[in-house]
């Protein structure tokens, strides 16, 4: 599946299948997951554990990107899974570093396409094969595999009922421009 994967053009993809199992470091010694730079690497991926014994599903999540922050394609599954908005935002900065400035390609395998629409470049739908690649979140024909992110499905609606909305992922932006809509029309009466 990944040989596949690989052939295309990304930074950040996002991969909407089923046909993953997402890695278990239960009682495996951290040195042993990390085995470069143990503490900066902690530090960097916001993991505070001393053992791996009963990770919860935010600490596996950390653990599967601080075990691989040194390789140049990084494959992460449900990453999402159990983290925070702010951890979140964090991890979304984190990963647009290490592409632009380091080169590095990430794989997100999940089911949540609302986490995904945030952070991605390139969305493939996968099921034995590439079913359906896109880097327009906005693509309609997406839909017709996965459901649509919230935001998504409101602007869409928006502009069915003739808002003009521009398309965003960004809920402050998304804010600024229905504002901008609403005044707009009030100055042209």
């Amino acid at each position: 599946m990944v040989e596949e994967l690989k052939k295309i053009d990304f930074k950040i993809m996002g991969v909407i299948t089923n046909n993953y199992i997402v890695p278990n470091y239960n009682s495996v010694p951290l040195e042993t997951i990390i085995p470069y730079k143990l503490d900066e690497t902690k530090k960097i991926t916001l993991l505070n554990i001393a053992s791996t014994n009963n990770l919860s599903t935010k600490n596996n999540s950390k653990l599967q990107l601080a075990s691989s922050i040194n390789d140049k394609l990084i494959l992460l599954y449900d990453f999402s899974k159990g983290l925070n908005c702010k951890e979140i935002n964090y991890y979304k900065l984190l990963f647009q570093k290490m592409t632009l400035k380091y080169n590095k390609k990430i794989i997100l395998f999940s089911k949540d396409i609302n986490f995904l629409s945030t952070i991605c470049d390139t969305y493939v739908i996968y099921d034995k094969k590439v079913i359906y690649k896109t880097n327009n979140i906005f693509d309609d024909k997406l839909y017709s595999y996965v459901d649509m992110p919230n935001i998504v499905k409101f602007i869409k609606i928006a502009n069915k009922k003739g808002a003009m909305l521009t398309e965003t992922l960004d809920i402050n932006e998304l804010i600024k421009d229905i504002y901008r809509r609403l005044h707009a029309n009030k100055d042209n009466i």
